[in-house]
């Protein structure tokens, strides 16, 4: 047993080499799929977010009025 290990050692090593260069090669293609979806995700949630930005910028450009100024704006009297 130990003399054919010895004599194919080569043979062994190239068999050890593809199964390692297969898993690799599976991996690869596993975490490009994987990156190409988080990268959609990540694009996705960004515009959620500039959209959430917006509608805050706009929220603090509202000033508050007081009830006088609402309660001339809503009566008769303007009209």
């Amino acid at each position: 047993m130990i003399s054919f290990l010895l004599g194919n050692i080569k043979n062994i090593g190239l068999v050890i080499v593809a199964f390692f260069t297969v898993y690799i090669l599976k991996r690869n293609k596993t975490l490009s799929t994987e990156n190409i979806k988080l990268t959609e995700d990540n694009s996705q949630k960004d515009k959620v977010i500039n959209i959430q930005n917006e509608v805050l910028d706009a929220t603090e450009k509202i000033e508050p009025a007081d009830l006088d100024t609402n309660l001339e704006r809503l009566s008769d009297k303007n009209r």
